[in-house]
């Protein structure tokens, strides 16, 4: 009991109690799963297949491993630490230089959850909190088997049948007729819909900065991008190409520290100047901005502005969207907000964009007023709002305010909520609905009816206090008739999906629809929607 233990962070052990003669000694084993895999196939039975798990394999053999001993129990069990990077001051010294000290300790931080087999005897449970220095708040009573996330690796027997059917990626009907991309964005602002368009438009979109010569600059905001990103390769030859190339890395982007810091380094080491995080606040915004020369000498400006980052692999299974456009004025404030974070010049009045923690929550709320002001006029006011996360008071209370007024309030609220809709007197006219399907609902989109003058916006921003307040969001307006029937449909069948969907009650609770009506599954419906309208539009 005086022999003090280690438990590595979100490792998995076997607790082992035995028994030989007058002594019943306890031992620790870790399982190996870094070296071995999860799950090991044994011979399939009468068309059954069954798996085994590593640690089934090591309790069949512990009369191997211990012998001469009787074995009384053997627990499962595992430790997480707190992996929150501990930077008491952002404001002086090298910041960078602190993050990167903080991820060598980040596995030896201190214990936040102690899960074990409820089964394990209380003794025991009690001996291993001692010699693992463990407080009681830190014991979460579990089940036989942790780390249910190594599912994702279990062998699949059966191929194509337990799968989802592959959607192929819709092509870009004007990208296919024309070569260049940046011609195509002169002429009409280019919507992508991730993924269901392929995230190879993106790639092109960066891959032809680097290459073409009537292209000078390039500035990018990076919050998470690949581990084996192409569009930081693409910049890197972009600078190698004597463009000049500025990127923003934010390297307290939680959990993706190391991989921004490892890729920032590659970036400077190529001639790319790197902007690294602000302290007291983060970046979340996924923009970039291309400059170039049009025949004339004149400059061009092309901005990229999307709700997810750049990261090609989180495309495969993120939906999110991004508009590709050369809309002067959304650019000029894009290059507001770059000078912003390059120089530290605070943006001047922005004409189109929404940007925290500058303008976005003052006009979100202004425009939610509007709806008021439309309502209490007796016209039709009406608001539908998805995002990840609800929680923000001041925007909560504008909601409830807009339902005694009679506004139309519909939201799509994929994780946090802390409204409570559908209440008597409050909230009677907010409904809050749910997607969780087999890509995660990322995109961020606020509709708002304006009495028929319609405006959509999208971005990354939650309606947090953190994203309205201590982030630099940027969320843009969705302009053109042909865009916004793109966001109105899918915010519509969302809205409608009875496969997929569940509705918020009142206490918060999922409430599951009922199968008697025809089947709406928002995900796969927008994606055959998108297939026959590109498809249209080829023929036309």
């Amino acid at each position: 009991p005086n022999h003090k233990i280690f438990l590595e962070n979100r490792a998995l052990y076997l607790l082992v109690e035995l028994k030989k003669d007058n002594g019943s000694p306890v031992f620790l084993l870790n399982v190996p799963t870094a070296n071995l895999p999860r799950f090991t196939a044994l011979k399939p039975l009468r068309g059954y297949h069954y798996f085994i798990n590593l640690e089934d394999i090591i309790r069949e053999n512990l009369d191997f491993l211990f012998p001469g001993y009787e074995v009384l129990g053997c627990y499962s069990i595992k430790l997480n630490r707190d992996a929150d990077l501990n930077i008491e001051d952002e404001f002086s010294g090298d910041l960078v230089e602190k993050i990167s000290k903080q991820l060598a300790k980040r596995n030896l931080g201190v214990p936040s959850r102690f899960l074990y087999d409820r089964k394990m005897p209380g003794e025991l449970l009690a001996l291993i909190a001692q010699v693992a220095d463990l407080h009681e708040d830190d014991l979460v009573p579990g089940g036989r088997y942790h780390n249910f996330n190594d599912l994702f690796s279990l062998p699949n027997p059966a191929s194509s049948e337990l799968e989802n059917k592959k959607l192929v990626p819709i092509n870009k009907s004007h990208l296919e007729i024309d070569h260049s991309i940046f011609s195509t964005i002169t002429e009409t602002d280019l919507v992508l819909h991730f993924p269901f368009y392929s995230y190879d438009y993106v790639l092109r979109f960066f891959n032809e900065a680097a290459l073409n010569p009537d292209i000078t600059e390039i500035k990018a905001t990076f919050y998470r991008v690949a581990s084996d990103s192409f569009i930081v390769n693409a910049l890197i030859s972009a600078a190698r190409n004597g463009k000049k190339v500025t990127v923003f890395v934010e390297v307290k982007a939680r959990f993706d520290e190391e991989n921004n810091l490892k890729w920032a380094r590659k970036m400077e080491d190529a001639g790319i100047k790197i902007i690294y995080s602000i302290p007291g606040m983060k970046v979340h915004a996924k923009v970039a901005l291309i400059t170039g020369k049009k025949p004339d000498g004149t400059a061009i400006h092309y901005g990229y502005f999307g709700t997810g980052n750049f990261n090609e692999k989180t495309a495969e299974i993120y939906a999110d969207s991004a508009i590709l456009t050369t809309n002067e004025k959304m650019n000029k404030d894009l290059e507001h907000v770059f000078d912003y974070l390059i120089f530290k010049n605070k943006p001047p009045r922005l004409k189109k964009l929404l940007v925290s923690p500058f303008n976005l929550k003052e006009q979100l709320l202004a425009k939610i007023d509007r709806e008021i002001t439309h309502a209490k006029a007796s016209r039709q006011g009406h608001l539908i709002i998805k995002i990840n996360n609800l929680q923000e008071r001041d925007m909560i209370d504008k909601l409830y305010e807009a339902s005694e007024a009679g506004v139309k309030v519909e939201l799509l609220v994929r994780s946090i909520c802390c409204l409570t809709p559908g209440v008597k007197g409050i909230s009677e006219n907010i409904i809050a609905r749910r997607i969780v399907d087999r890509f995660l609902e990322h995109a961020r989109i606020y509709y708002f009816y304006n009495h028929g003058e319609e405006e959509i916006y999208a971005g990354s921003a939650d309606w947090m206090e953190r994203n309205l307040n201590r982030r630099v969001e940027v969320v843009f307006p969705i302009t053109g008739e042909d865009a916004k029937d793109d966001f109105k449909k899918m915010m519509q069948l969302q809205l409608k999906d009875n496969v997929k969907g569940v509705m918020l009650n009142g206490t918060l609770e999922n409430v599951f629809p009922e199968k008697k009506s025809k089947a709406v599954r928002s995900q796969i419906d927008f994606y055959e929607w998108l297939k026959q309208k590109e498809l249209q539009i080829s023929k036309a």
